[in-house]
């Protein structure tokens, strides 16, 4: 009889023991997979916490999160990348521009000034290129500094959107029509959202 008791106390504490073991390794885990789901939303930064154990767990935590830097620093580079090759050649194209305007008001033939003015609205289209991606660099900047989002109503920012263009389509005959729901609200800042 009290063998049978002590095996049943060895038992049951060993599954306690083996119940706050598995319940201990699960929140770790979970923690680790916060940091996933936060950096797949977008949060680069994001980074396990050391909790000092020592174990298989802490080493995966720590690979990640020198996996994570190592991404965080190449979207860096390549993001820096990106804005001085636009800085850079602004002014090659702006003097292309130039030289094509000139070549545009100065030819005699027709035919000529037709792909003076075809040439310039191609180096137009590669300036915007390049001004869209300065833009998103100061458009990530601005996200990263969330003190300026408010609580806006989708269905205004979509009808400020709207108004813009709305002149350009009656010009070519169309309407735009705004179908949003009025009570569909976002949270951010309102120059970012109209873009």
């Amino acid at each position: 009889r009290y063998a049978f008791a002590g095996v049943l106390l060895i038992v049951l504490v060993g599954m306690t023991g083996g119940l706050l073991m598995a319940r201990s390794v699960l929140r770790r885990i979970a923690r680790i997979n916060e940091v996933c789901r936060r950096v797949e939303a977008g949060d680069l930064a994001r980074r396990v916490g050391d909790d000092g154990r020592g174990d298989e767990i802490t080493a995966t935590a720590q690979h990640i999160n020198a996996m994570l830097a190592r991404i965080e620093g190449l979207v860096e580079d390549v993001h820096s990348l990106s804005v001085r090759v636009a800085h850079e050649l602004r002014t090659p194209l702006s003097r292309l521009r130039a030289l094509l305007e000139r070549g545009e008001q100065q030819s005699k033939d027709e035919a000529d000034a037709d792909i003076f003015t075809e040439s310039k609205e191609q180096v137009d289209e590669v300036v915007t290129m390049f001004e869209a991606l300065l833009e998103l660099s100061v458009t990530r900047s601005r996200l990263d500094d969330k003190a300026s989002f408010v609580r806006l109503k989708l269905s205004d920012v979509v009808a400020d959107a709207l108004s813009l263009y709305d002149a350009l389509a009656e010009d070519h005959g169309n309407a735009i029509v705004q179908e949003t729901a009025t009570d569909a609200e976002v949270w951010g800042e309102r120059d970012l959202l109209f873009r």
